[in-house]
């Protein structure tokens, strides 16, 4: 891989740019204190170091006073974090910022009672509507005591299901 095409992708990454922001701005730093900076785990801090290290942009050197390693800016990384920040500044500004639609995240407790009714009434509701279509669907072979046998046979299955759910629904909350 070019070190070009090394340094696009180190650079593709939100996280590895703070920590290369962070670094030139507070010196030296071992990964611990990076996470703590950043705000993330220190798998994360340390999955990226190494990244940036691929692409020549962080060095690594032990601290004997601490007993840890720290990384440092390459002069690679120095004009490339001076480039960018140029960049930002002789960037033409909006005239007009359009707000960012935030993701909503679906909670659990607002699924919970969906996926209870769906619980409830999906198996009886498809037992039912099995019955009647194996009631009303023509078939030259099956009389009419076949069918209504076979529409019986979902009714009470829907039936048999609404009660052991019921069951266990007041079995849950007694315990």
């Amino acid at each position: 891989m070019s070190a070009d095409k090394r340094l696009v992708e180190a650079l593709g990454d939100m996280t590895r740019y703070q920590i290369l922001k962070l670094i030139k701005e507070e010196g030296p730093m071992s990964v611990s204190d990076m996470s703590v900076k950043l705000n993330k785990h220190r798998a994360t801090i340390d999955k990226h170091v190494k990244q940036l290290m691929k692409a020549g942009l962080l060095v690594r050197k032990e601290d004997p006073e601490r007993g840890v390693f720290v990384y440092m800016l390459t002069d690679a990384a120095i004009n490339v974090i001076e480039g960018i920040e140029r960049a930002k500044e002789s960037a033409p500004k909006p005239i007009i910022e359009m707000p960012v639609k935030k993701i909503r995240r679906i909670k659990i407790k607002k699924i919970l009672p969906i996926l209870k009714v769906l619980l409830v009434y999906g198996p009886s509701s498809f037992f039912i509507a099995l019955g009647i279509i194996g009631f009303f669907i023509p078939e030259p072979d099956v009389r009419f005591l076949g069918r209504f046998i076979w529409l019986m046979l979902m009714l009470i299955l829907a039936l048999v299901w609404n009660i052991l759910i019921r069951r266990m629904s007041e079995g849950s909350r007694k315990s």
